[in-house]
């Protein structure tokens, strides 16, 4: 049997492991939780979904990224299970089983929308959602940071643990969050932050002399929103990160510590 060409980080000696169907939010986080529970993982990042600064290493900071090859479409629409899935995966060393469309990192962002500021005592509620019709996405007024309030070019990336659902609206709940403000948030094209690897407005002098990856782009609404963030080799080489609504389907991938690497 031939050996998959997953991509591994060589700091992090981890890799991305594919599951090939598209899921939500909500139920990719299950599925992943419940494949680190069946195959007993006990490295806590085999139980959620890849960070966003994860994917990032595998698709821009890292030369590996360019010998990605995805399957062909034809053997994707024949897999049906995570059995088949698994059986792709290994049977085809000739290709790397990355996200084709998009596939679910495990972090949002919030934008108080273009010139918007986050408001003290007000849950950011996304409004894309309610325009659509879909479930309301709520971030509770009481976990904004002090300091992200009232402030333009702010946003909030936001690593949630716990998050309740029901039909009408999904709420990330209190104490089981990491926060990380972000300021200068850039709307398209931007300097990469090195802690969440979102992209910062820097002037177009900058911008044109950063070199390949050091450059993001990011899909900002001009109202307030909340996005689940999605990444794929095929959206700007890996360099696009696009906010989605979790009752959206996307890929599902999940991180693996390598043991051997033999």
């Amino acid at each position: 049997m031939g050996r998959s060409q997953i991509l591994s980080n060589p700091v992090l000696n981890r890799r991305i492991v594919p599951i090939a169907k598209e899921m939500s939010y909500l139920k990719a986080i299950e599925v992943v939780a419940e494949l680190a529970r069946q195959f007993r993982a006990e490295d806590k990042e085999a139980a959620r979904l890849p960070s966003n600064t994860f994917h990032d290493d595998i698709l821009v900071l890292s030369k590996e990224w360019q010998k990605i090859k995805v399957y062909p479409e034809e053997v994707i629409r024949g897999i049906s299970s995570f059995e088949d899935a698994m059986k792709v995966f290994l049977d085809s060393p000739e290709y790397s089983f990355y996200p084709i469309a998009e596939g679910w990192a495990r972090e949002a962002f919030m934008c108080p929308g273009k010139d918007g500021v986050f408001r003290r005592g007000h849950d950011i509620v996304d409004s894309l959602a309610e325009q659509l019709g879909w479930r309301s996405v709520i971030f509770p007024a009481s976990l904004v940071p002090e300091e992200a309030i009232g402030r333009k070019g702010i946003g909030l990336f936001v690593d949630p643990l716990n998050i309740e659902s029901n039909d009408n609206r999904i709420v990330i709940l209190a104490n089981s969050i990491t926060t990380t403000i972000v300021r200068g948030i850039s709307e398209g094209y931007g300097k990469v932050d090195p802690k969440t690897r979102m992209p910062l407005q820097v002037s177009e002098e900058q911008l044109e002399s950063l070199p390949f990856n050091q450059k993001r782009y990011f899909f900002q609404h001009t109202s307030q929103t909340i996005g689940f963030l999605s990444r794929s080799i095929r959206l700007d080489s890996g360099r696009m990160i696009i906010p989605r609504h979790p009752d959206m389907k996307r890929q599902v991938t999940f991180t693996e510590a390598i043991r051997n690497s033999h």
